[in-house]
């Protein structure tokens, strides 16, 4: 009897060790620590010094996927500890790696006479996965456990930095208190996204380039789509389809203004994600003209249109409608449009005043980029440098202004919708930025006059904006194909939205 007694004694120790291991497990995640405590001098020492060592590494999704952590299945659930699984679920970003086994990513990769396919290419890994620094500068990725890491596609490492030493302090309680401030998370390559620069600079790097991020005019000849990137519109969309943060609160919180109404936050996103688009947008020229293996011009800089567009000339001699439309100061090929339209009338709506000197800058740098000189290259090196740095303090002097948002939207809306500025409205890219400006700006005041006409007049330059579908019989089944242009063989659509434009007025 006395050994039944022990036995049973025995057996409920281990269980209930076993059971310890387990809670702790699911609380922290497989493989991690207990979560540490507060006050801990030894944890505080062992943090320390994991900050002061190696290079910043990412982890991978699964360092995110706990039950108790992010990875939650319960509906019930608060939304952080659902994060990771929405964005399996429901994020696009999930999928970015697959979409380097489709049939079109293998087209382009053979087009590009790249050395591996698609999904083992670094030209292709660097966007459409998280990989370590070191493979981005690799031609290929072989090893089979790199290529396990990379299929888990834009993660969350991609966007909120490299976990390797952050996560630990991140499963602490002592995270949110003030032993973490937003400087000390910065140590540790943690990116703040409540920030809407930070977010704004961490989605253009992708959306827009960077150095190992480039989408050249190779790989868009290849077949891969132009990048265009607007910041606010991105963010609608995105949260839409996966929002994994409390979309309410965010729409009540941007950086340098103090309010609680969403409009007001709505219109400042909007400028600063204008400001840092054109900022990297001249980082990503600095680093295209800074690679001396890369050719120049390098025609991903310059609009589309201006080469691709139909060719004829009616029965006279007169040029076509593009042909009389461009600007002969620019000469045949001119930069590309998408970027910059705002940048002056949202930092003197702030007080800021627009320096000559940068702005003269900036007018130098367009010019030799129009010019194609291959001879202009050290010079456009310099200037785009020098534009990018002011434009970075221009967006630290705009968060630290006290901004009247009543006369900084009132001030855009005028500017937009000036006579000489709609006239000037020639080609799809800046079509498109007023279009998107409008339905980001547009308040109670600005449409309650004429509601309804200020919607379907936006519905309408929307539907002359969109990309037309072509009907095609593949293999006896007929299939819908979005052509990636607007198709414009006339100036039509472009005089229906100049019109739509000035009923705003």
């Amino acid at each position: 009897m006395i050994y039944y007694q022990l036995f049973f004694i025995v057996l409920n120790t281990c269980i209930f060790a076993t059971c310890q291991t387990l809670i702790a497990e699911d609380f922290a995640g497989p493989s991690f620590h207990p979560l540490p405590g507060m006050n801990s001098e030894t944890d505080e020492q062992s943090v320390s010094e994991n900050l002061s060592k190696g290079p910043l590494l990412f982890l991978g999704a699964v360092s995110c996927s706990s039950s108790n952590c992010h990875g939650s299945i319960k509906s019930t659930a608060p939304l952080s500890s659902l994060s990771y699984t929405i964005w399996q679920r429901h994020d696009p970003h999930a999928q970015a790696y697959r979409t380097l086994t489709s049939e079109r990513s293998q087209r382009i990769a053979e087009k590009l006479k790249l050395e591996s396919p698609a999904e083992k290419s670094a030209v292709c890994l660097n966007c459409h996965a998280a990989p370590q620094s070191g493979y981005e500068i690799s031609e290929s990725i072989s090893n089979e456990t790199n290529l396990e890491f990379v299929s888990n596609g834009v993660s969350c490492e991609a966007c909120h930095g490299q976990a390797i030493k952050w996560l630990e302090p991140h499963r602490s309680y002592a995270w949110n208190s003030s032993l973490w401030n937003a400087s000390r998370k910065k140590e540790t390559g943690f990116k703040q996204l409540k920030s809407t620069v930070i977010r704004a600079e961490t989605c253009a790097s992708c959306h827009i380039g960077s150095a190992v991020r480039d989408v050249n005019h190779d790989l868009i000849a290849a077949g891969h789509p132009r990048l265009l990137f607007e910041y606010t519109s991105y963010m609608d969309l995105y949260a839409q389809q996966a929002a994994h943060w409390d979309i309410a609160r965010d729409k009540k919180r941007s950086d340098g203004i103090n309010s609680n109404q969403a409009a007001d936050h709505a219109l400042n996103s909007w400028a600063i994600g204008q400001l840092v688009c054109s900022s990297q947008v001249q980082k990503l020229l600095h680093q295209r003209l800074e690679n001396s293996k890369a050719v120049w011009p390098e025609l991903a800089e310059y609009s589309c249109y201006s080469c691709h567009h139909d060719l004829s000339r009616s029965e006279s001699p007169a040029p076509n409608w593009r042909q009389a439309a461009s600007d002969p100061k620019k000469g045949s090929i001119a930069r590309a449009e998408f970027y910059s339209l705002f940048d002056r009338v949202i930092l003197e709506s702030t007080g800021l005043d627009t320096d000559i000197n940068s702005l003269s800058k900036q007018e130098l740098l367009n010019n030799q980029v129009d010019q194609m000189k291959p001879q202009h290259r050290d010079q456009m090196l310099e200037l785009s440098a020098s534009v990018s740095d002011q434009l970075d303090l221009r967006i630290q002097q705009y968060l630290s202004e006290p901004k009247n948002l009543v006369e900084l939207r009132n001030n855009v809306l005028s500017d937009l919708l000036k006579q000489e500025h709609l006239q000037s409205i020639q080609s799809w890219d800046v079509a498109t930025q007023y279009f998107l400006a409008l339905s980001q700006l547009q308040t109670e005041s600005f449409v309650s006059k004429q509601h309804s006409q200020s919607l379907m007049a936006l519905q309408t330059i929307r539907a002359n904006l969109a990309f037309p579908t072509l009907q095609l019989d593949h293999h006896e089944n007929q299939q819908t194909h979005l052509i990636n242009s607007p198709q414009w063989d006339s100036p039509h659509p472009l005089l229906i939205i100049r019109h739509e434009l000035k009923s705003l007025r």
